[in-house]
């Protein structure tokens, strides 16, 4: 889930969407998100994608639930800066309260193991990343990224591909 279904589905803005393409395979896709939450509603449950989630907060987002496969993996504040990476296939559910402004990478499974195979290594079967911790580099990245991904233009696409 990207773009304009996964803003539908936090309740919140898509700000701008790009594309990073590789022959034959689904696009890795990148969406800044930004919006008021509302936090008596949870998000629905989505069907199982074979894909991960990787969302980097650029402000702090004043309290978040997250479940996975019905299960509570986070509750609280997520600061500017961290950084969540989660299985689509592991049905996530969230309920967030407060501002949200975030760059959400949509990763297709096919995308990671077709790039894995290019460069000789072995398609990981998950990811991960402590949760809620601020990574001052993914914030550094992602604060390059998020005006570039605003624009369609040849040298804003090099750039963009040139970073992911």
């Amino acid at each position: 889930m990207n773009g304009e279904r996964l803003a539908r589905h936090f309740g919140v803005c898509a700000m701008s969407t790009s594309k990073v393409r590789r022959d034959g395979v689904a696009p890795l896709v990148m969406t800044h998100l930004r919006g008021e939450t509302s936090p008596e509603m949870p998000t629905e449950l989505r069907v199982s994608e074979a894909a991960f989630s990787i969302v980097v907060q650029l402000r702090s987002l004043q309290h978040h639930d997250l479940r996975l496969g019905g299960r509570v993996t986070h509750s609280g504040t997520v600061p500017a800066g961290a950084v969540s990476a989660v299985s689509l296939t592991d049905l996530p559910r969230s309920r967030m309260r407060g501002h949200f402004d975030a760059l959400q990478f949509y990763v297709p499974e096919v995308f990671l193991r077709d790039f894995a195979n290019e460069e000789g290594f072995v398609s990981p079967a998950h990811l991960s990343w402590p949760r809620a911790q601020p990574d001052s580099i993914a914030l550094a990245i992602t604060e390059l990224l998020v005006p570039a991904i605003g624009r369609h233009d040849t040298a804003a696409s090099l750039f963009v591909d040139h970073l992911v």
